[in-house]
């Protein structure tokens, strides 16, 4: 039997329980008050709102944009809100009095520097002369990042990433991938770059999370930058709109580390330009499905996202757990952070611990009081964990047997640990599973000295799950370019081509942090060998034929360090398919 829930504004008859449970559910807010409040409906869908005379977000259909980034390459955005097209003439930076700089004065330039000189930091001179920001005129990317010591900034590939590095993605995921990318720049560059002496420089965009942006900054780097390949924007929704509207047009490559919708593979014909290193959530669907039914318990309660990954692997999870007429099973819709009234962690536990009470307690309908709970998303998902703990505790239930994270969340079941320790509800922690993709063994030695130079080169931050696959990512674009012909351009295309010439099973391995593996690889490519990479995140089988890989998935526990007292996770099962890419054979199997 199969439920489908959706959430009203029952919350306020538990108000007062929760608040002593420490969580604190509001009322349904009035929508705003000023017209800025309704940006977060703009960002969710694109069109434009204003406040109307009820305190509700109406659309005005007589505002075209907000912004130049709303209208599109060769447009801006006047102060009536249209979009008009534009001609942008090269700034030729402050007029300080003195004689213009030789490479970047009226005339134009002829180096970065000159235009780094007279303009600023995160400019360039372009092919036509000019200098241009590589930031974007309105600042659609963060910072310019050129490898130090030798901080060359002429010789020099464009690449560029769309990252979520606001808040709630920015601690948790986004910085830490930021990182990764960094440090596999770095690492490239100073084991001496491309084979003509070209050495890589990164621009770093912030996605926020949202489709909209990542389209404005994807833009920006693909028609003004001019880069080959783009790596992001992390999500699913955001990927899949950029790369079906500007990377793949344009023939650029883009990579996506973490984004696990099947769609994603859809975009790979007929160019081959969207690569990815991370198991389709195919494969975790039947992996958690699978979890779920080993359990042997019946009442189900699945919480998702409201975004393309927590529909896409919902959808997954239910072609088993919906045919097992055993099961009793309620799929509840959660909101996405970037369309929430309060997007911060305290707005977002009590707008969750909403729609779970709701979940539970309908208006008017069946209590529902679940053994299992499986909540889809990323790292917001663990808010929701924490919500329905403190939502049940109000209700005066009895713990649920089990509550499992996909795998967008695991790398938050560290710090969830933490927080239940810290109010005293350690007897929670081991209710908690995750389950996600294999790109994480910690007692491998490449994972190891990975983890070593990430910790000394960012002071002791401690790596997110997901950087291990985003640095892979950027290691394998850059050996592709390192293997293209002499001669032929650095192209999207001439880029792709090059895939299948890393993960040659007949070829000898390159194994990432070995001794000069990056100089030993892009010999072997430039004398016409192939190679079969093995990453930090594990072998790197990319198929030519879908541009995807396949791992077997993890089942994961939070875990404690005796020697520091910090939580942090452990591999408890296994489950492998030995028919992929079909599903069928596999089994979970305890980890030695």
């Amino acid at each position: 039997m199969t439920h489908k829930i959706t959430h009203g504004a029952q919350a306020l008859l538990l108000l007062a329980a929760l608040s002593a449970a420490g969580c604190s559910l509001r009322a349904a807010p009035l929508e705003c008050s000023t017209t800025e409040d309704c940006a977060r409906f703009e960002a969710e869908d694109g069109v434009f709102y204003q406040c109307s005379a009820d305190d509700t977000c109406a659309v005005d259909s007589a505002v075209e944009c907000r912004a130049d980034s709303d209208c599109g390459v060769g447009a801006g955005c006047t102060a009536q809100n249209t979009c008009e097209a534009v001609v942008f003439e090269p700034d030729a930076g402050p007029d300080t009095g003195d004689e213009p700089d030789a490479d970047a004065g009226p005339e134009g330039c002829t180096t970065n520097q000159g235009c780094i000189d007279s303009v600023g930091e995160g400019s360039a001179c372009g092919a036509d002369g000019a200098c241009f920001s590589l930031l974007g005129e309105n600042d659609e990317c963060e910072r310019v990042h050129y490898t130090q010591p030798a901080n060359e900034v002429e010789n020099v590939v464009y690449f560029g990433t769309m990252l979520p590095l606001v808040e709630p993605f920015g601690t948790v995921i986004g910085r830490p991938i930021e990182n990764a990318v960094q440090l596999a720049v770095d690492d490239f560059n100073k084991a001496g770059g491309l084979p003509d002496g070209r050495k890589i420089a990164w621009i770093s965009c912030d996605s926020k999370g949202n489709a909209n942006v990542a389209r404005a900054a994807a833009t920006h780097l693909v028609d003004t930058v001019g880069v080959p390949a783009t790596l992001g924007p992390l999500f699913s929704e955001p990927f899949i709109d950029v790369a079906s509207s500007v990377t793949n047009p344009r023939d650029v490559l883009s990579f996506q580390p973490t984004g696990t919708s099947p769609q994603i593979g859809g975009l790979f014909l007929p160019k081959k330009l969207v690569w990815r290193n991370i198991a389709t959530d195919v494969y975790q669907g039947h992996a958690a499905g699978k979890w779920i039914q080993d359990t042997g318990l019946t009442k189900i309660l699945v919480l998702y996202k409201d975004d393309l990954y927590g529909a896409d692997l919902r959808s997954e999870v239910a072609k088993l757990l919906d045919a097992d007429d055993a099961l009793d099973v309620h799929y509840v819709k959660y909101t996405n952070p970037i369309a929430a009234a309060d997007p911060t962690p305290a707005g977002l536990g009590a707008e969750y611990g909403a729609t779970i009470q709701d979940a539970m307690r309908p208006a008017g309908g069946t209590e529902f009081d679940p053994e299992v709970v499986y909540i889809i998303g990323t790292n917001e998902g663990a808010i929701a964990a924490s919500a329905y703990f403190q939502v049940f505790q109000a209700l005066g239930l009895a713990a649920p047997a089990k509550i499992m994270l996909s795998h967008g969340a695991v790398p938050a079941m560290g710090d969830l640990a933490t927080q239940f320790e810290a109010n005293g509800l350690t007897q929670l922690i081991p209710l908690i599973d995750g389950v996600a993709p294999d790109i994480f063994d910690p007692t491998s030695t490449t994972y190891q000295s990975y983890f070593v130079k990430y910790t000394t080169t960012f002071d002791n931050a401690q790596p997110a799950l997901a950087s291990t696959t985003s640095f892979d990512a950027v290691i394998s674009i850059l050996l592709a370019m390192s293997a293209i012909p002499d001669g032929d351009p650095i192209t999207g295309t001439n880029i792709a081509a090059q895939f299948p010439r890393l993960s040659d099973p007949a070829a000898n391995d390159i194994t990432f942090f070995e001794t000069a593996y990056i100089g030993t690889a892009r010999g072997r490519l430039a004398a016409g060998e192939n190679i079969d990479l093995v990453g930090v995140s594990g072998e790197l089988d990319y198929d030519s034929d879908t541009g995807e890989v396949y791992t077997q998935f993890i089942n994961w526990k939070s875990d404690k360090n005796p020697g520091t007292g910090n939580w942090g996770i452990k591999q408890v099962q296994k489950l492998t398919f030995p028919n992929a890419p079909e599903t069928t054979g596999g089994a979970w199997q305890a980890v030695e």
